[in-house]
């Protein structure tokens, strides 16, 4: 209803009261009640499709939430946050029609690349230095896979830690570490409580021990030189010093 005050469809008729202001005074205008919908709104078949268009395409799909919100049901008039649970809804079918939108694209450029590919060839695209340079690292990456890994250093110690940072557990825990370490970062929110505040903190002070762990271990392994030979553990040593630098703060 076009007057706030009325919730249902039947009680709104007749007139009420707008206040209406200029720059020099404030009055009241009368007008007549009306009884209107939302632009998006699920009353037929084809209204309907439109909105799950829109939110499969990401177009102002937040607007048709919070009017999903707030809608209460047939003939009544909407209330601020009255169904908060219907955002799974359309939160839900945001991503997954994004997700299939995104593959609807993808697929049809891959598909015209392949097309393409099959009648120019592989290189066709490519320009003549380009195609001596792809060709020079196909020569270099066959030398390079027949070179041997270098072996574990000789002194007992660093050969025990060399054994636990090359193993495939040792990748995933500080794999899983990472996603915790952008989970609990991610997390921060307006108005959050101090607990929440202090359980970050608590966080990031167990991950930045955790990394800086990494890297020592790493340099015991492999050795200075044979550290910094990885462009990755260049990254990570970059990340510790910046994660220092924060903490301090």
């Amino acid at each position: 209803c076009t007057d706030p005050d009325v919730l249902s469809e039947e009680n709104c008729t007749g007139e009420y009261l707008v206040e209406t202001a200029n720059a020099t005074d404030t009055y009241y205008v009368v007008q007549n009640m009306s009884w209107e919908r939302y632009p998006s709104h699920f009353d037929n078949l084809g209204a309907s499709v439109l909105i799950l268009f829109d939110l499969a395409v990401g177009d102002g799909w937040s607007a048709i939430m919070y009017e999903g919100i707030d809608a209460t049901g047939i003939g009544t008039g909407p209330r601020y946050n009255y169904n908060p649970w219907a955002a799974v809804f359309f939160i839900t079918f945001y991503v997954i029609g994004n997700f299939f939108a995104m593959n609807l694209i993808v697929g049809t450029l891959i598909s015209e690349f392949l097309k393409m590919r099959v009648e120019l060839g592989p290189w066709a695209l490519l320009t003549e230095p380009q195609r001596e340079y792809l060709q020079g690292q196909k020569i270099l990456a066959k030398v390079l896979t027949q070179i041997p890994p270098p072996p574990p250093p000789a002194d007992p110690c660093r050969a025990a830690v060399h054994a636990v940072v090359t193993t495939p557990l040792f990748d995933n825990i500080i794999t899983c570490c990472i996603i915790l370490n952008m989970f609990t970062m991610s997390t921060t929110h307006y108005r959050q409580s101090a607990s929440w505040t202090k359980i970050q903190n608590i966080a990031d002070y167990i991950f930045t021990v955790v990394f800086i762990l990494e890297a020592v271990l790493k340099m015991l392994a492999h050795g200075l030189k044979g550290y910094w030979k990885n462009n990755w553990n260049k990254f990570d040593f970059s990340v510790c010093c910046l994660l220092l630098q924060a903490e301090h703060r």
